[in-house]
């Protein structure tokens, strides 16, 4: 979801998330990862940072309570852990939404303009942080569905659990009924090429609100 489409949610709902009301979130900075003081959606980089031109990127800081009370305002739900896995590899169990084979232009990852120690200084995409969706049409799913990869992570509605697809219903799995952390999919602007993958999978702590962590609805 769209910086855009958040500030429609909050205008209609009065929504107040979980950063702005505990006073910061998770950023990168000269330092590295830290809990920034005033980091919200509205200030993804820290309070002196704000969404000037980044109306059609992805909305960030956003907790899962956050982003679940969206999509049920958008009249959906949070996809669960294999919907999203199905949209992005499709029949095929494709190793990436478009394929077999890395392709640096199909999406928004940590390139040269990434403040990480790992970025790749042969690609530039000309963002340092995150892309507005929908910049890479050529990585598009099978189904036409876009950043799946790269960008930012995404909550799913799945509590996490490392094993749980070693005893999982095979036919649409649900996720387990209890956790202590909230599934995640997808990759983000800070990764390199090795870390993502279709089926790169792993868990944050519900009430976790970072930089590079949005969301998208189903239904």
């Amino acid at each position: 979801m769209t910086n855009a489409q958040f500030a429609a949610f909050v205008a209609g709902t009065g929504h107040l998330t979980l950063a702005e009301r505990r006073g910061g979130g998770e950023a990168h900075t000269a330092g590295g990862w830290n809990f920034i003081d005033g980091a919200d959606w509205q200030h993804p980089q820290g309070p002196s940072s704000d969404l000037n031109g980044l109306e059609e990127h992805p909305v960030v800081m956003v907790t899962w309570e956050d982003a679940d009370a969206f999509c049920r305002w958008r009249g959906g739900r949070l996809p669960t852990e294999a919907e999203w896995e199905f949209a992005a590899r499709g029949p095929d169990n494709a190793t990436y939404p478009w394929g077999e084979s890395f392709e640096t232009g199909l999406l928004n990852f940590c390139d040269s303009n990434c403040p990480n120690s790992w970025a790749d200084s042969r690609v530039d995409d000309g963002y340092e942080f995150t892309a507005p969706v929908g910049s890479y049409p050529g990585g598009a799913s099978w189904v036409g569905a876009l950043d799946m990869l790269g960008n930012v992570y995404e909550w799913v509605n799945d509590w996490y659990d490392r094993d749980y697809y070693d005893r999982s219903p095979s036919l649409n799995p649900q996720g387990p009924e209890v956790g202590a952390s909230r599934a995640q999919r997808g990759a983000s602007w800070r990764d390199y090429d090795d870390a993502i993958y279709n089926t790169q999978r792993f868990g944050d702590p519900p009430a976790t609100a970072d930089a590079n962590t949005g969301f998208r609805c189903a239904g």
